[in-house]
This record gives C-alpha cells, sequence and structure tokens, in this order.
C-alpha cells in the first residue's frame, strides 16, 4: 500500500494487524532533532577525542577495540555523550511505538543505547505501567517477548554491558552467542522491519550474522534509500524504498510515510467511511494511493463493510475482481467462508445481481463459471428478500439450478419458486419445479451383518422439501395444469425413471419390492405423516397431473397410461393403474379387459390400484367381463404358493364381492372357497399389500411364530436373522422375524438382556437387530434393577450406538415420561451418564445442518438430538421436585450440559436449542440467572439470524410467560416483531401475535 510515497508491502500492514509485527530501529531513528544523536561512526569519533585516529575503510567495532586497548574507558564516554541534555523522543521514537494497538503488544528491539524509546512509551501509552524493559546480555526468548529489547546495551544499566567494541560484538554474536540465540528466535517467529540502518552500518554486518535463510521465516524489511535494493536483497531482507530529501531532509520520506501509516491505523472508523464514501461514490481514480487505500481496507474486516456499503457501480465490481478481492466466491470449497468474503458475497448478490445482471454474469464468466456454497447462499436469500425483476431471475435461476451446492438448505429456491407468477415466469418457473421435483441420491450410513467394516445404504430424495413444493403447487402449478401438463407428465416420467436407475445401481429392487413404490401405500391417498424427503409429493403430482388429463384431455392420459403401463418400473405401472380407474371415457369392461391384458390381477404391489379399478368398474361392468376376471381369480398368483395363495385369492374375492353384493357369480365363488378354508377372515384392509391386521397374513412375516423366538437360543436366533431374506415381502423375511423379536423384548425382560450380552460377546452391531431390542424395551415394563441393565448396555454398545440413535435416545425420553417403572430418580446419575454419551454420538452425526425448517419443533422433538433434550429437562424437572424448598438453583452438571448445548455448533445443538429455547419459562424458574445469561440471547436476530429463528419456534410451539420473566422477554419480541412477515410461517405468527394479546 502506498503512503504517502513509500509502498508499503502488504505483508509488514498485516503484521501490524495481528500483532505478528517487530520493529528493529537502529541509530537513524535517534539522530533527528530533538534527539539530536549521533551514528556509531560519529559517536566513534567522538570517543577517540583525539587520541587515536580511526584508519581509513577501518570497522567501528575495530576503531573503538583499538581505543580500548589504549585504556580509553570506550563504555563510560559512550555513556556520557549519549546523556547529553535536552536529547529527547523524536517523532520516530513515538510514531514507531504507535504501531502497536496498548502497552501489553510492543515488540520493539533497538541497538541504540539511549532510552527514548522508553520515554517516548510514557506519553504514548499514557503512563500505562506494564512495559517490559530488556538491555543485553538479559534478553528474553526471541520467540515469545513483549517489550523494548536494547539487543547492544543501554546507557540506563552499567555501561560495561554495551556493545560497542570488536570484542564485545565477538562475544555476543560469536563466543557467549546471546545475541544470535535471540536473533534467530525472532526472525523465525516474527515479520521484522529495521528503521534507521544503512545496509553498511557494522550494526548490520553482525545482524546478518544472526539472521537464517529468507525462506526461514515470516518476514524481514528494511526501510531503505532509493538504489540500495541490491544490497538488502543480498542480506535476505526485503528492501521497502524511499526516494533521499536534500540536504537536512535526505531521510525526511521516512518519517513522513510512518505518521500516515500511524494515521491510517488510528483513524476513526466514521472517518475511514467517510474517505471511502467519498472515493468509490465516484469512478475509479487513478491516483494510486487511493486505489492502494480502497484495497487496504476491503482486506480489512472492519473496513470492508464501507467499501461494500458504498460501491454500486459496475466500474468498482471490475476494479475489485482485477484485484483478486472476489477469487473466493468463485471457488468450489468445503471451507467456511471468512468474514470479508461474507462481505463481497452479500454486495455481489445485493448490488450487482440485481441492479447489473449482465455486469455479474459476465463476472461469473470470467472466473470460470463456478460459485463458492456461500456467495450461491447469498444470492439465493437476495433472490427471497430483494424480489428481483423477472428478467434478473429469468437469468440467474437456471445458473443457481445449474450450481446449487450438494449440501445445505433445499428451501431456498423453492421460496424463489412460490414467489413466481404465472404465466410472467413460465419459463422459471417448469426450470425451478423440473429442478427440485428430481430425486437424487443420498448416500447414510449403514453396518452390514458379520462385517467389521461400515458400508454406505442409498436413499433418495428431491431437491426440494415436501411442503415447500406442496405450497407451490397449490398456488401456481395446479392452477395452471391446462398450459403445462404436458411437459409436467414428460418430467414426471423423466424423474422416476431416473430414480429407478440410481435404485437398480445399488441392487435395492426386487421381484415384489423396490423403495420408491413401496414406500407408498396407496396411489390414491397421500402420506399422512410423509418423509420430508420429496418422493411422495413426486406421486402426488403424477397422481394429480394424469387425473386432470384424465377428465379434460383423454388421449393424452391415453398416451401416458400405454406408456406407463409398458414400462418395466413398478411406480410407472401403478400410476396407469390408476388412471384408468380415474379415466371417465373407458368402459367398465375396457377396465376389466385391461387389467386381465396387462396381467395385473395378482401382481404384488399394484393390489391398492387393482382394487380401485374394480371398486369403480367390476359392479358394473358386463357379466361376461365379470365371469373373465373370476376366472382370473380363482387362478391365483404365479409368484405364490400354499395357503398364502389360497388366501389371497380369498381375499380378492371377499373384495369383488363387497363391490358387487348383487352378482350370484361372484358370491357362488367365494362361497366356494370360505367353505374350503374356514379358517380364513377378511383382513381389516384386504386392498392394501402390506397391513398387520388381526385376521389373514399381511405385512411383513416372519419365519418364527413368538414361541419359537422365545426358545430359541441367542446363537439360533442370530442365524435365523441372518438366513432370512432382506426385504421380498411376498414371504417370510428378516424384517418380518425382527418386528417378533421386539414383541417378545417386550415380554420378556431376562430374554431381552441375554440376547444383547450374546450380541456384545459376538461383536454383532446390526442396526436392525439392536433397533429391535431397544425397541422392545421402550415398551417393557421394567423395574429399577432392569433400568440399571438397559443404562448399562447402552452404555457398553459403542459400536452401536450410531445406527439406533433414535431408537436409544427415545428410548431415555420414554423412559423418564412414563407414568409407571419410569426410570428412578436413584439411576438419575447413570442415565444422564449414558445420555452424554449419546449427545457425543449426536454431536458427531454427519448430517449436514438445515438453513430453514416450516417448523422447527416438529423437526427438533423427532429428532435424537430433541428426543435428548426432552430426557434432560424432563429429569431437571423431577430433579428439582424432588428438592422442594432446598431447591438452590441448577445443578451444576445440568447447567454444564445446558450450557455446551446453547453454545455448541453441532446440528444436534441446533437442535437441542429449539427444544431448550421451548421451554424458557421453566429454566427461568429453575435457575434465572442461566436463563438470562444463555437463553434468552437466543432469541435476538442481531446475535444469530438462523438460531433466532429457531428459538422462536420453539417457544412460540410449547413456550409460556409470566410477569416475573416478561421484563427480559418484552426486548426480544419488539426486536422481531419486524421480521414476522418475511421470516416466519403463518402458524408461527399467529401464535406470536396471541403472545402479544395475552401480554396486552
Amino acid at each position: 500500500m502506498r503512503i504517502n510515497g513509500v509502498d508499503l508491502p502488504a505483508r509488514l500492514l498485516e503484521a501490524q494487524r495481528d500483532g505478528s509485527l517487530v520493529v528493529f530501529a537502529g541509530a537513524g531513528v535517534s539522530m533527528p532533532a530533538p534527539s539530536s544523536l549521533p551514528n556509531f561512526g560519529d559517536l566513534a569519533e567522538q570517543v577517540g577525542g583525539g587520541v587515536l585516529a580511526r584508519q581509513e575503510g577501518e570497522l567501528v567495532d575495530r576503531f573503538l577495540g583499538r581505543l580500548k586497548d589504549r585504556n580509553v574507558d570506550v563504555h563510560e564516554r559512550v555513556r556520557r555523550i549519549l546523556s547529553i541534555p535536552g536529547s529527547q523522543p523524536n517523532p520516530l521514537h513515538t510514531d514507531l511505538l504507535k504501531l502497536f494497538d496498548s502497552v501489553s503488544t510492543v515488540r520493539l528491539v533497538t541497538t541504540n543505547f539511549d532510552e527514548h524509546f522508553t520515554s517516548a512509551s510514557r506519553s504514548v501509552f499514557s503512563g500505562t505501567p506494564g512495559l517490559e524493559i530488556y538491555s543485553a546480555p538479559a534478553l528474553p526468548l526471541g520467540g515469545a517477548f513483549l517489550g523494548i529489547v536494547h539487543i547492544h546495551g543501554s546507557i540506563g544499566k552499567p555501561a560495561s554491558r554495551m556493545v560497542l567494541t570488536d570484542s564485545d560484538f565477538g562475544a555476543a554474536y560469536l563466543i557467549d552467542g546471546w545475541a544470535t540465540r535471540f536473533l534467530q528466535q525472532l526472525f523465525a517467529n516474527y515479520v521484522v522491519m529495521f528503521i534507521g540502518y544503512s545496509h553498511n552500518d557494522v550494526v548490520v554486518d553482525y545482524l546478518a550474522r544472526g539472521l537464517p535463510p529468507k525462506s526461514k521465516g515470516p518476514g524481514r524489511f528494511a526501510i531503505a534509500i532509493r538504489d540500495t535494493e541490491a544490497l538488502w536483497s543480498r542480506l535476505g531482507i526485503t528492501p521497502v524504498i524511499y526516494s533521499a530529501g536534500s540536504g537536512d531532509q535526505r531521510h525526511s520520506a521516512v518519517g513522513t510515510a510512518l505518521k500516515g501509516w500511524v494515521a491510517l491505523i488510528s483513524t476513526p472508523a466514521l472517518d475511514h467511511e467517510e474517505k471511502i464514501k467519498t472515493i468509490v461514490e465516484r469512478p475509479v481514480p487513478l491516483d494510486r494511493e487511493q486505489l492502494d487505500y480502497i484495497e487496504h481496507a476491503c482486506k480489512q474486516k472492519s473496513l470492508v463493510q464501507f467499501f461494500v456499503r458504498h460501491a454500486q457501480s459496475p466500474d468498482w465490481l471490475r476494479w475489485a475482481e482485477s484485484r483478486n478481492l472476489l477469487s473466493n466466491l468463485f471457488r468450489i470449497t468445503d471451507l467456511p467462508a471468512g468474514e470479508i468474503d461474507q462481505h463481497f458475497a452479500s454486495w455481489f448478490a445485493r448490488h450487482f445481481i440485481q441492479k447489473h445482471s449482465d455486469d455479474a454474469l459476465a463476472v461469473l464468466q470470467r472466473q470460470g463459471g463456478t460459485i463458492a456454497p456461500f456467495l450461491w447462499y447469498q444470492i439465493a436469500q437476495s433472490f427471497h428478500q430483494l424480489k428481483p425483476s423477472s428478467n434478473v431471475i429469468s437469468k440467474w435461476i437456471p445458473v443457481l439450478v445449474d450450481l446449487q451446492p450438494r449440501y445445505g438448505s433445499k428451501d431456498l429456491l423453492a421460496y424463489r419458486l412460490c414467489d413466481c407468477e404465472f404465466p410472467r415466469d413460465e419459463a422459471t418457473i417448469f426450470v425451478l419445479l423440473e429442478h427440485l421435483t428430481r430425486p437424487r441420491l443420498v448416500l447414510k450410513k449403514k453396518i452390514s451383518f458379520g462385517e467389521d467394516v461400515e458400508a454406505a445404504e442409498a436413499t433418495f430424495e428431491t431437491e426440494g422439501s415436501e411442503h415447500w413444493l406442496k405450497v407451490a403447487w397449490d398456488k401456481l402449478l395446479q392452477p395452471n395444469l391446462k398450459i403445462m401438463v404436458g411437459r409436467h407428465l414428460i418430467m414426471i416420467t423423466s424423474h422416476i425413471q431416473h430414480t429407478y436407475y440410481l435404485i437398480r445401481g445399488f441392487q435395492k429392487e426386487y421381484s415384489s419390492w423396490d423403495p420408491l413404490s413401496g414406500s407408498r401405500g396407496q396411489i390414491a391417498i397421500s402420506e399422512a405423516a410423509p418423509r420430508d424427503d420429496g418422493t411422495g409429493f413426486l406421486i402426488d403430482i403424477a397422481r394429480d397431473t394424469l387425473n386432470w388429463a384424465t377428465k379434460h384431455e383423454p388421449t393424452r392420459s391415453d398416451f401416458f397410461i400405454d406408456l406407463w403401463s409398458s414400462s418395466d418400473l413398478r411406480l410407472l405401472r401403478r400410476l396407469s393403474i390408476y388412471a384408468v380407474s380415474e379415466s371417465p371415457h373407458w368402459t367398465p369392461d375396457a377396465k376389466m379387459n385391461w387389467l386381465l391384458e396387462k396381467s395385473f390381477l395378482h401382481t404384488y404391489g399394484y393390489k391398492p390400484e387393482v382394487f380401485l379399478v374394480l371398486e369403480r368398474a367390476y359392479a358394473t361392468a358386463s357379466d361376461e367381463a365379470r365371469n373373465r376376471i373370476l376366472d382370473r381369480a380363482v387362478i391365483g398368483s404365479n409368484q405364490l404358493e400354499g395357503r398364502t395363495k389360497e388366501y389371497e385369492i380369498f381375499n380378492l374375492l371377499y373384495w369383488l364381492t363387497q363391490m358387487a353384493p348383487e352378482c350370484t357369480d361372484t358370491s357362488k365363488r367365494f362361497d366356494e372357497l370360505k367353505r374350503l378354508h374356514p379358517e380364513f377372515g377378511p383382513r381389516e384392509y384386504p386392498n392394501l399389500d402390506w397391513w398387520i391386521g388381526p385376521v389373514g397374513w399381511a405385512g411383513p412375516i416372519s419365519p418364527l411364530r413368538p414361541e419359537e423366538v422365545l426358545s430359541a437360543s441367542p446363537e439360533q436366533l442370530l442365524e435365523k436373522i441372518e438366513a432370512a431374506k432382506p426385504g421380498d415381502f411376498g414371504g417370510p423375511s428378516r424384517t418380518g422375524l425382527l418386528y417378533e423379536v421386539t414383541q417378545v423384548v417386550t415380554q420378556n425382560f431376562d430374554w431381552s438382556i441375554h440376547v444383547a450380552e450374546v450380541l456384545q460377546q459376538k461383536h454383532v452391531w446390526d442396526a436392525d437387530i439392536w433397533g429391535a431390542v431397544i425397541t422392545g424395551w421402550q415398551n417393557s415394563t421394567v423395574s429399577e434393577e432392569h433400568w440399571t441393565k438397559i443404562l448399562k448396555t447402552l452404555l457398553e454398545i459403542e459400536e452401536a450406538i450410531p445406527s439406533v440413535l433414535y431408537e436409544a435416545c427415545r428410548l431415555l425420553e420414554l423412559g423418564i415420561n412414563k407414568s409407571s417403572h419410569s426410570i428412578p430418580i436413584s439411576q438419575f446419575d447413570l442415565a444422564i451418564g449414558t445420555a452424554l454419551k449419546l449427545w457425543d454420538a449426536s454431536t458427531r452425526c454427519s448430517e449436514q445442518a438445515r438453513e430453514a425448517a416450516g417448523d422447527w419443533l416438529q423437526l427438533a422433538i423427532n429428532h435424537p438430538a430433541g428426543s435428548l433434550l426432552s430426557f434432560w429437562l424432563h429429569a431437571l424437572s423431577r430433579v428439582r421436585a424432588a428438592a422442594g424448598e432446598e431447591w438452590n438453583g441448577m445443578p451444576q452438571e445440568h447447567q454444564n450440559f445446558l450450557t455446551s448445548v446453547v453454545t455448541g455448533h453441532s446440528y444436534a445443538a441446533a437442535v437441542g436449542r429449539v427444544l431448550i429455547a421451548s421451554q424458557t419459562y421453566f429454566l427461568f424458574s429453575t435457575d434465572r440467572g442461566w436463563t438470562l445469561r444463555y437463553v434468552l440471547p437466543l432469541f435476538s436476530f442481531s446475535k444469530d439470524h438462523l438460531t433466532a429463528i429457531q428459538a422462536w419456534h420453539g417457544f412460540l410451539g410449547w413456550g409460556s410467560w409470566t410477569e416475573a420473566l416478561l421484563p427480559d422477554l418484552m426486548p426480544r419480541f419488539e426486536e422481531t416483531f419486524p421480521k414476522l412477515h418475511t421470516e416466519f410461517g403463518s402458524e408461527q405468527r399467529e401464535s406470536f401475535c396471541g403472545f402479544l394479546a395475552g401480554i396486552a
């Protein structure tokens, strides 16, 4: 940075800011008035005083050595000369000290013997005590010191200690080496700035012997007169050049530059802002010092905010790019963004994408076409907050879609979709819809049976969250299906095909089940509790779009019915069957014949939709069509055999009798089968493939009955589990067997503990096996002794805990809340130890933190961390109730844990804070001081935006207040009120207003 004609390197400026700078001052600092002291050569001449003449080219230290050999008291004479009355510190002394923030940050080394730096420090630091002063040979460690170091001694100490003669220098740098050791450590640890030296000073010659190679250390610089660059560089020192003045002003540029540097670092923030504003509100200037100053400001956390606040023209954007100030914004990295980069990201997003979109696109192109995740989020957030024009949106949404970070919030683009308007944003709407509904692969942790290594489990979710996709569907898409139906159906076909290719790559498709179709019970009924992975929504819009087409564009709907039914993808086939059931232009006979033609009648996994077609058309079909259905019905499935096959025929005929009770042929066929199988009874839901009901077979089938599970040894049981099919639900499966294990665990605790012990002994850590055991414990009636065994087991199965974290945390939560047989207070120490271990596992989970959620409280109570916080708060409540009137505030172990949650940086801690905020009233009544210090700040948007939203979600869901809490809580309400319509959903807004009404 150029200051008053001297170009100070950025490394020097940075070292001054971060406290790693050491000022190394020579005789030239004490020469200007009013110090008026001689340099080393002139000092030697005065010491000689005519006793001995200095030979031509003779080094000063050797000349002083010869004087000493002549019995001249060299050291005492130097002390007297430098102690002349009237010599005072000059501006160089004070300005060099002003480079340091306070007396506790001074790092200054000098070869001068005078004490002007010590005198100057009293005025610079207003007499603040504590400045350490060292004098040779008693030096501090060069790698860790603070204060002023007289490396060659000072006139304030015995004169004999001063380093003057060649023998003195030899002892300091060679024989005893104390000066060399100090310098080597100094140069290895700090950025050093030499000032007041000439390259040919004898002192510099000795100092050079202590200099390590230039590569060994942060950096060494010397304020040097022009045309001496090569001489300094040869010493491994970077010269900082100034131009010589004339006469007595030969070195005046040094003081001027130093004074400018001091002014720069001491200027108040408001003055900096005014200066920056004056420069950047105009076109980029040609003045180098002005540009250096702006660049310097842009590299400081305290000043960059002023630049981005006032620089809003494209020429400043191009200038910032040319100075590499924006390079981190366009670099893909997992490292978090620094504060300065965040400022520039916000500046780029808010000022240039919004107002100078083409200029911003040009920068993106020049920078390689990539965007750092933090810039991506700034752009997406600015779209949500600033509502840019549709022209800007149409250009930048494809960019954001193409460059969306792999992890993080999925909702920012969904917010933008919900803000679109039809038909103005038609192209943008479809780009976003295609992107947000496309399922993608998500890898999660899985531990395989009998293996010591971990494996990956493949799951699938859409880019957009289910909630916001539904909002967009209701607002924009469903009302405009007439225009978009064709594109919708093509898009849906592509997405479902893409997902099945992913499924097949991971071999997750079985003969009668796959995770995409198997996760949906009935196409006709949306899931009551969707998993929020978006696949349920994808199925819903496929259903609703095709349903609309069957009513309004039958030719198009028939095309997709034919396309999907001819596919080998189970979900597409189910959708086509559903569409047939909804097609008013199809006759009942056509629907019956189509089912038979496609061989769908007995195909496992299609039953809900096949039975829906039968429900809508069987009763009104012709006798001939019904008989064809009956003839095929009694043949049964080719994939089943024995009683299972017979029962499926029974179930189908029962359904047909319910749909056509007047049809005698149907009743006759059913009655015949019922006489053959009097033990058969109808299911509660005969139209479903997967259901656990009181009669018949539905849902996962276990290869062992409960009594067989109980009678088997743990070793035998493990063999059965390993041998069971993993998930082909047409017959006995591992899932069915583990379901039975859970039921037996619930009824027989001693058996479950024995199984758990064997699992540990054999190092079996399968998630589904331990999950079955722990789930059984959740519903068991357990004694105090049982709780001891359960808690100790959880402490011992460290290898399994990450995979059954939810079940284990839920066990503690249910255990503390039971009305009877809950975790006894006598076991609280053990329970809390268990909770801490589970909490550690929860904080180590690799799940990605969410940037937004429609309801953080609902998310929290369904998260393992939320279950742990619920357990802990209920435990605290019981401890307090047991203490009664002796309660004296929250116990330390509870304070320590809850404080770690409030101040933690993990996603688990974020979830935990939602629960803590929801119980603000309880915590306030439990420990007022702790709550005011740690909980109330969570609600402040000025502290942390996301944390505040999470805290308010928790409080507005479950919170309450009292008169005692209100004075501390009310300022949070006032701060949050302006953000109510931009940061909260309708439910939170309604609750917030309800609180205000109650307070009023």
